[in-house]
């Protein structure tokens, strides 16, 4: 996620824009914005899209399907969920080191492995006592 963070500030700064014009751009704080370029906090999905339309760039430039995966994951399961999506791509990712995988391949890994997980998420929620699931 610190690539997605020195994005955003480099694309900000490249514009002459301050926080609190991106802030207006994007519909959110200033604060927001600060914690996205420091990395404290990912844009969601609605503001990623907002961003790249405010600096006219494709998605692919500010977030790698890791990343894409791992807001995703945060965004469904919370900062939990999203550590442990980050520790299975950081894994997956020590399986592609010095292999033949193309990146198109290692993209469609990935995306079935987020659904493996995912698909588990969803089928743990039923056998998890209601005192300990939030709403």
């Amino acid at each position: 996620m610190r690539i997605l963070a020195e994005k955003i500030k480099e694309a900000r700064t490249e514009k002459g824009m301050t926080l609190a014009e991106l802030a207006s751009m994007l519909g959110v704080s200033s604060r927001s914005v600060s914690y996205y370029e420091s990395g404290h906090r990912v844009p969601s999905p609605e503001t990623l899209d907002r961003l790249c339309s405010a600096f006219q760039k494709p998605k692919e430039y500010f977030v790698t399907i890791e990343d894409d995966i791992a807001i995703r994951t945060a965004m469904r399961f919370g900062s939990k969920g999203k550590k442990q999506a980050e520790k299975l791509i950081t894994e997956a990712n020590a399986l592609f080191a010095g292999g033949e995988l193309s990146e198109k391949d290692k993209e469609l890994f990935l995306l079935a492995m987020e659904s493996i997980y995912t698909e588990s998420k969803e089928r743990a929620k039923k056998y998890t006592p209601k005192k300990y699931l939030k709403d």
